[in-house]
């Protein structure tokens, strides 16, 4: 992955949310002279073509996580170029020894996680295509590590030409009275009452892939649009609502089809509850997840080992920082 040097910082650009959305007007992507309503944050022309864009935050716990697995990144692949995304909240307690980890560090602009809701960090993912410095882009939740069987530009390759796809369940029905979302996160009759879905896609949008197209653009306009029209019952999650369901409603009303139904880049272990693999098995995956309010005693294990040694190789002479639930340390995850 070919790394060119930034030869001037960037201007910062903000803007506000999309116009509000027409539920009965058609939305396609056949012509690119649409208007973009939205300019990005600085030009992809000062960075290299790919690279990977993370987000922490509100809580230091997040800053500390995306260093940890900036370092599982780099240790397997030192070329691959990382850009974070912080606010003053969540980079303040940030360690000196790991800041080097990323290549290129950013504030948010505060319309990008202070919405209708109030302050929402999950919001910001809607503006990834603002945000990220890069014509092809992998997003990844902080709280993930990156496992060292594969290189990232093994998931560059897989995923190259896709123009947008996120890890995901599959698709649900709402003809199916069993079909509901594993997230519960929203009634998947609400959506077809509000917006004429019935098929949606089940989304965990801890791992995001897109390049820079007009394709990718609408389906973060749309999600943008559709959170803040708030025509829609949606359930808090922490400090905020689950980005997962824009996402899904923008899919469906672009008609958008994922590269791969079921695709689970990540390892997370409520998914396979109450078994819990083997570290050699968990290799098999691009990552492992972390998310959640509490975590298994193994996977802990398995993650502060892995995190450590990742430190090591990068001659960091600092412990990496330990897995820690999150119940125990934010009071908006108590539960899930």
């Amino acid at each position: 992955m070919e790394k060119k040097k930034r030869t001037r910082k960037p201007k910062v650009k903000t803007s506000d949310v999309a116009d509000t959305y027409e539920p009965t007007k058609e939305i396609t992507w056949e012509t690119e002279e649409a208007v973009m309503p939205n300019e990005p944050i600085f030009s992809s022309e000062y960075f290299p073509e790919s690279g990977i864009t993370l987000i922490a935050l509100e809580n230091p716990y997040y800053c500390h996580m995306a260093a940890n697995l900036a370092a599982s990144i780099k240790s397997k692949s030192p070329d691959a170029h990382i850009t974070l995304v912080k606010n003053q909240s969540s980079y303040s307690m940030m360690r000196d020894d790991v800041k080097h980890l990323f290549d290129n560090i950013i504030d948010c602009p505060e319309e990008y996680y202070n919405s209708i809701h109030g302050k929402d960090p999950f919001l910001a993912k809607l503006y990834l295509d603002k945000l990220t410095p890069y014509k092809k882009t992998l997003f990844f939740d902080a709280d993930m590590i990156w496992m060292n069987r594969h290189s990232i530009d093994n998931l560059f390759s897989d995923l190259s030409g896709v123009e947008f796809t996120m890890s995901n369940r599959g698709v649900k029905d709402s003809d199916n009275i069993r079909d509901e979302l594993k997230s519960k996160w929203v009634s998947i009759k609400d959506v077809t009452e509000v917006y004429g879905l019935r098929n949606v896609y089940d989304l965990a949008s801890e791992v995001i892939y897109f390049e820079e197209s007009f394709k990718a653009t609408k389906i973060f306009e749309t999600a943008r649009t559709v959170y803040a029209d708030n025509r829609i019952n949606v359930n808090n999650f922490g400090q905020g609502k689950p980005d997962e369901v824009y996402f899904m409603i923008s899919l469906g009303l672009n008609e958008v089809i994922l590269h791969e139904q079921g695709w689970a880049p990540a390892y997370w272990s409520p998914n396979y509850f109450p078994r819990i693999h083997s570290r050699d098995y968990i290799q098999n995956f691009y990552l492992l997840s972390v998310g959640g309010a509490v975590y298994a005693t193994p996977i802990k294990k398995i993650y502060d080992t892995h995190a450590n040694s990742c430190f090591q190789r990068m001659g960091i002479r600092i412990v990496a920082y330990q897995l820690i639930h999150k119940r125990n340390i934010m009071k908006s995850r108590q539960t899930i």
